[in-house]
């Protein structure tokens, strides 16, 4: 219902827009605030409609927001490196030298 509500809002909204452009042209800017008032009305209910819709759906799944909760809480925790490992160790010392890549061509001598 709200999805249906929304999508129409929004397409009167878009159509509105382009009519107060019109509007202004042939009957002044009093015509333009007018449809232009309109259409910011009319684009305030698409997204009331779309806060609506939200709300909705989480109404009628209120245990995907449980299980969110459940699952940050069984993740398991990432090990930290042995300390006794020296090939870690060593990758971490070369990229504290050079951090960046070396995109240079093979050719490219300068410094």
């Amino acid at each position: 219902m709200y999805k249906f509500l929304r999508m129409t809002c929004a397409i009167l909204a878009a159509a509105g827009a382009v009519a107060s452009i019109f509007l202004a042209i042939y009957f002044g800017m009093v015509a333009f605030m007018g449809c232009l008032a309109g259409t910011l009305l009319l684009f305030a209910f698409c997204l009331f409609f779309k806060f609506m819709q939200e709300e909705a759906d989480n109404k009628k799944t209120p245990s995907s927001v449980g299980d969110a909760e459940g699952k940050e809480s069984s993740r398991e925790e990432i090990p930290e490196p042995d300390p006794t490992d020296r090939a870690a160790d060593a990758g971490r010392r070369s990229e504290e030298k050079n951090p960046l890549p070396d995109d240079r061509p093979s050719g490219d001598k300068r410094g």
